[in-house]
């Protein structure tokens, strides 16, 4: 299964593709709402991984966006949102 990424959000809030080193996060929503209770670290991709989302740092973006698309396939997800 291939994982879609919208980069339409991120792009807005900072005028530019994604790239580069940093924190990353991806959601399966549009507007993220951060599920806490259901956070864990996946030490394994050295993420936060809540109910809806996918939060990596200390990556480049294709790094973190390889990492997500693991966690994705783990979780069935089929699309996700770089968030700004």
């Amino acid at each position: 299964m291939k994982i879609k990424f919208e980069t339409s959000e991120y792009e807005f809030s900072h005028g530019a593709k994604p790239r580069g080193f940093g924190s990353w996060c991806f959601s399966v929503e549009r507007d993220l709402i951060c599920d806490l209770d259901s956070e864990q670290e996946l030490k394994k991709f050295n993420a936060r991984v809540g109910s809806n989302y996918v939060w990596i740092s200390q990556k480049t973006y294709s790094q973190a966006k390889k990492i997500a698309s693991q966690v994705a396939k783990m979780r069935n997800w089929e699309f996700l949102f770089v968030m700004p």
